[in-house]
């Protein structure tokens, strides 16, 4: 079993219209003992999620599956607002590092400085997941 440092109390919820392209990293949260929620459907807003945001620790969106970084940013700015507590990380492997949406400044970060790969997942839980540390009980440092 791997340690990221965090006990999270919530899986993940990825987003992605296929998800054997995001196999190693899906198996690596399962590695963790976390379930992994898919949905491939299209993440027009994340209106729908806001209900039932108390089932996720944070939201990774596949945007190469979605028509890009740029467009599935744009498309989603809109949505996130005060009422949305996750921290949702865009992710491609063709175009960019990943940038997250941070819950707590609503505000998007600068790119991450490493690429999106299961080598760097802990470190991008790492830097998505600080913030909400001092703030949220649902994720604790061991």
């Amino acid at each position: 079993m791997f340690s990221i440092g965090y006990d999270i109390s919530a899986p993940p919820l990825f987003c992605t219209p296929d998800s054997g392209a995001l196999g190693a990293e899906i198996g690596w949260f399962r590695a963790l003992g976390l379930p992994v929620t898919l949905y491939n459907g299209i993440p027009h807003s994340l209106g729908k999620f806001t209900v039932k945001q108390k089932l996720w620790s944070v939201v990774l969106i596949d945007c190469d599956g979605y028509g890009g970084m740029h467009t599935v940013v744009s498309d989603l700015q809109m949505a996130l607002d005060a009422t949305f507590k996750l921290p949702v990380v865009f992710i491609s492997r063709s175009e960019q590092p990943p940038v997250f949406w941070n819950p707590i400044t609503n505000k998007l970060s600068a790119p991450l400085e490493c690429s999106f790969s299961v080598n760097h997942l802990e470190s991008i839980l790492d830097a998505v997941l600080d913030p909400m540390i001092k703030v949220n009980k649902r994720y604790r440092v061991f």
